[in-house]
């Protein structure tokens, strides 16, 4: 007779006060367990163990650490093989727990959240047992336009080759789709991407991955108590890994074209403050200098996240046009009471439900990248023009975070699967 309240979480990526695949992690194992009364063990990597028990654990969670040996995590390093060393963590952590003898009566896979890399935790699935594969989700195909190199090409090729393949071809892929009690993806593109037969459809369910914490929520509305915006100013900023799939050549495009309208006399007090670091800084950084507008941008690579949302709180605009699937930093410029300029796809997309007009780009296949270019700039003109719009759609975006992104109602979400399962 399996124990209805024992409940085994995958969270390979789970480190307190994080953001990204470690904050989905730590943030959601934690709200469950501090939001019902269900017993929950959480198999992570012992690199977080240190971390974690900093922490005030709640009774009803506990931990499994484990991780490979040591030379597995220098060729993981070495040669950039993350994913394959995730596949067979999951394969020694399945050992490891197996020998235990455990039952659990819920095995629930949370991080990584990917749709094309199989959970190996769905082993542990038997008849008397329930499994659940989510949240799920990846980047869709980068539209061809937005790639500025035949390198970003290229490699664009073979991320989407890769998780074509493992799709196709890896039988855990296809065990996770059948034998998944509930499938949770991060939006109803995972539904097209894992090409559920009719009669698995019913499985699925979507919403976002990532939240925010009350403590969060609470920071940005006393600093927006204290904030004064400054008409000597006008602060735009951009957050993320500068790395192809972020845009930042695009961003640096539009802040350029927005500058072009700008009188000369005014241009002076406009700043692009860029927060991140990666493989593209030195093309960004001579990108602004070939467009002659260095001088309005400031790079200031990876700084600690305290110093991020005080940057947050100072700015008049939010200039995103990411083209992945989600993203912390989108949900932290909202609860900062930040119009969030972005591309009307991916990311985004999902969270921007309000004054969309403002604030999302349309385009199409049938447009140059030049017209799309303009577009965005002449939003970012609009705004820069109307102080008291920035201010609604900033009040209409923070509303729209506390009311639907706290990690405490996604935890309760979570929670209500788990009770239609019993």
């Amino acid at each position: 007779m399996q124990n209805k309240s024992k409940i085994l979480i995958c969270a390979y990526a789970c480190q307190p006060h994080r953001g990204s695949e470690p904050g989905v992690g730590w943030n959601m194992v934690s709200e469950l367990a501090n939001n019902s009364q269900y017993k929950y063990l959480v198999a992570t990597r012992s690199y977080y163990k240190t971390y974690i028990e900093k922490e005030t654990i709640p009774d009803n969670l506990e931990f499994f650490y484990y991780e490979l040996p040591q030379i597995f995590i220098r060729l993981k390093e070495r040669f950039n093989l993350l994913r394959i060393y995730y596949y067979l963590w999951m394969l020694g952590a399945y050992i490891k727990l197996r020998k235990q003898k455990n039952s659990f009566y819920i095995i629930h896979h949370l991080t990584f959240v990917n749709d094309w890399l199989p959970s190996l935790f769905v082993l542990f699935k038997t008849k008397y047992n329930h499994f659940i594969w989510g949240p799920i989700g990846s980047h869709s195909r980068v539209n061809s336009i937005f790639l500025n190199s035949r390198k970003e090409k290229v490699i664009e090729k073979i991320r989407i080759f890769l998780q074509t393949f493992y799709r196709t071809f890896d039988p855990f892929f296809m065990i996770c789709k059948k034998q998944s009690s509930k499938i949770i993806g991060i939006n109803n593109n995972v539904k097209n991407k894992l090409k559920l037969k009719h009669k698995l459809q019913h499985k699925f369910i979507s919403f976002p991955a990532i939240a925010l914490s009350q403590k969060q929520i609470d920071e940005a509305i006393y600093q927006a108590k204290k904030k004064r915006i400054s008409k000597e100013t006008f602060n735009i900023i951009s957050v993320g890994r500068l790395m192809y799939i972020k845009n930042f050549h695009f961003t640096i495009s539009v802040f350029a074209e927005f500058l072009k309208s700008i009188p000369e006399n005014e241009k002076e007090k406009i700043i692009l403050t860029i927060i991140g670091e990666g493989s593209q800084k030195n093309a960004l950084i001579e990108k602004c200098k070939t467009l002659n507008i260095y001088k309005n941008v400031q790079f200031l690579g990876n700084i600690p996240q305290k110093e991020v949302m005080n940057y947050f709180s100072k700015a008049n605009v939010f200039l995103f046009p990411t083209l992945e699937s989600a993203g912390f930093v989108i949900l932290e410029a909202m609860v900062n009471f930040l119009p969030v300029l972005a591309l009307n796809t991916g990311g985004p997309k999902q969270f921007l439900k309000e004054e969309t007009e403002n604030q999302l780009v349309e385009y199409d296949n049938r447009m140059s990248k030049m017209e799309i270019i303009n577009s965005m700039a002449s939003k970012l003109k609009k705004l820069y023009n109307n102080s008291d719009l920035i201010n609604k759609i900033g009040l209409v975006n923070h509303n729209e975070i506390v009311n639907n992104y706290t990690w405490d109602k996604k935890a309760k979400k979570v929670i209500s699967i788990y009770n239609s399962l019993k």
